[in-house]
């Protein structure tokens, strides 16, 4: 006996989308040695530089500020600075947030073929099965016209002769 069409659906989907293979691993534990090491870089080679430039941004700025009455020019110069930079730190956010959703959309762009493919095989047979369904769903309607059609095509005929 052959399987109907949706059992062969079912089969071909359970075939190709099970998980089963996919189980997750566990991640081993981290290795102490380097991730004090690691520590240690982040240090020397992240935190200390931001806090030497913004050390080096407050002493600037802090003798910006304390010139003279001739100087004001500069002082005023220096007020735009600090008050255009928080918006340069506002677009700098915004620019991360688009190269992170730049990333996504590509990385989604490397997914999301399978499961489209995967997707349209499922409205292909769903398609399939609808219009079998609507065939035999319509087929006595159109028996039964044709049938009125040719005693009618009939009766004109034999009335003409």
């Amino acid at each position: 006996m052959k399987p109907s069409f949706f059992g062969e659906v079912k089969q071909f989907v359970l075939k190709y989308t099970t998980m089963d293979a996919f189980e997750p691993k566990e991640l081993p534990e981290r290795n102490p040695v380097t991730y004090e090491r690691h520590r240690k870089e982040v240090m020397w080679q992240i935190l200390a530089p931001v806090l030497v430039g913004a050390v080096i941004i407050i002493a600037l700025a802090i003798l910006a500020a304390t010139g003279t009455d001739a100087q004001v020019s500069k002082g005023a110069d220096v007020s735009v600075i600090w008050m255009i930079t928080p918006m340069l730190i506002v677009a700098l956010i915004f620019l991360v947030l688009l190269g992170a959703m730049i990333y996504a959309v590509m990385s989604l762009l490397g997914i999301l073929p399978g499961y489209a493919r995967l997707v349209q095989d499922y409205f292909d047979a769903f398609r399939v099965q609808v219009s079998i369904i609507s065939d035999k769903a319509v087929e006595p309607v159109l028996r039964m016209e044709s049938i009125k059609a040719s005693i009618r095509a009939l009766g004109r005929s034999l009335r003409q002769k």
